[in-house]
């Protein structure tokens, strides 16, 4: 059975930006990422606003910079890795 309290989870596109705290009981990175904005803790869900500082403008900004540089639209290229991550 689902654990205690979960809830279903948000259907996309917006399950990219939030997901329910129930489901995901962690708040360690909230804590640790408090000056970058990847993700926010707002009354019962984590938010995902986009940021922090490898995203400053948010990822979607970000694979439209790496779609500069590879063509991403023609389907010839199907896997970029960020080696960057850490």
């Amino acid at each position: 059975p689902a654990p205690f309290g979960y809830r279903l989870p948000f259907r996309w596109p917006e399950s990219r930006d939030f997901a329910w705290y129930a489901n995901v009981p962690h708040k360690e990175l909230t804590v640790e990422k408090k000056n970058q904005n990847w993700v926010r803790f707002n009354g019962n869900r984590f938010r995902f606003p986009g940021g922090g500082t490898m995203f400053p403008r948010g990822a979607n900004a970000y694979v439209d910079d790496i779609g500069k540089l590879i063509n991403l639209k023609d389907g010839s290229i199907r896997t970029a890795i960020d080696t960057g991550c850490g």
